[in-house]
């Protein structure tokens, strides 16, 4: 179920009426999504090849529909936002912010070139010590959100391509990335794996792991956080990862999961001190 800004915004200012120690983190996101809601109604990232018969072939396979060989970036916006961002960044944080713009001043890496390369999966960023760059964390931060617009524009095209009923995989159907996060809703209590980098979300068994696969039931364990009934953490001891749940049954609607991902760092936090791993790559910035 796809959210608009107007929600996204609303959702953040509930969240932050409901558990104010998320106040000054959600203030920086709500920064980020305006300025992720400007890039992406002048983004103009274009498919030099949208070859519908292959792309059906791949989703009867299992493969993710994404190809990003086909997809011609549109930098200047891409450049742009990713400045802008990182300005809110400074304002954040001032002191890593300032670092890490030294770091990219002083010519150690082009932003378009860094851009091109992230969604390449080429990324190598030279000298990039941490007392030279900040946080590696930021850029690596600054560089997913910036091509998020891009993402979700490509999602939007390849969303009718997608065989729900026929998907089995853990993996984003689009972009083939592991879900940070799940949503139980229903009344047969239906489970949405959620892609944070593209926004699609699929359904997926209850207690199967979608990390490694596995439905052994002694192996695939939930806890709930003391007092908070609408989250929980699932846990597969075989691979040794987690997955947060939001039962949105519990909270009495649906709510976008982005930014319930970010409302939940506190889950990974708690998941992380158990010993387990996140399953999926994207950068957490607390």
């Amino acid at each position: 179920m796809a959210f608009d800004l107007t929600a996204k915004l609303s959702r953040m200012a509930q969240i932050k009426r409901e558990n104010p120690a998320y106040e000054k983190l959600l203030d920086f996101y709500e920064k980020v999504y305006m300025e992720k809601e400007r890039c992406y109604q002048t983004i103009r990232p274009r498919f030099l090849k949208l070859d519908e018969q292959l792309i059906k072939i791949k989703a009867q396979e299992g493969f993710p529909l994404l190809d990003k060989s086909t997809i011609e970036l549109d930098l200047t916006a891409l450049e742009e936002f990713f400045q802008n961002i990182l300005q809110a960044s400074r304002e954040r944080n001032p002191a890593t912010g300032a670092k890490l713009v030294s770091y990219i001043q002083q010519g150690n890496k082009d932003v378009r070139e860094m851009i091109q390369e992230m969604w390449e999966g080429k990324l190598k960023i030279k000298n990039g010590k941490e007392e030279e760059i900040g946080d590696p964390t930021l850029l690596s931060f600054l560089l997913v959100e910036t091509l998020k617009p891009v993402y979700e524009y490509c999602a939007n095209i390849l969303q009718e391509f997608i065989p729900q009923e026929l998907w089995k995989q853990g993996y984003c159907p689009v972009c083939g990335e592991h879900p940070p996060i799940a949503e139980i809703s229903g009344e047969k209590g239906t489970r949405l794996l959620f892609c944070i980098y593209c926004g699609t979300d699929w359904p997926f068994p209850l207690l199967k792991c979608p990390f490694c696969n596995n439905e052994e039931e002694e192996e695939v364990k939930s806890f709930y956080p003391e007092n908070e009934k609408r989250y929980r953490i699932e846990v597969c001891k075989i691979c040794g990862k987690y997955l947060k749940v939001i039962d949105t049954q519990a909270i009495g609607c649906r709510v976008p999961l982005d930014v319930e991902n970010i409302a939940t760092l506190h889950l990974d936090i708690l998941a992380q001190k158990g010993g387990y791993r996140r399953g999926a790559s994207f950068p957490l910035l607390i």
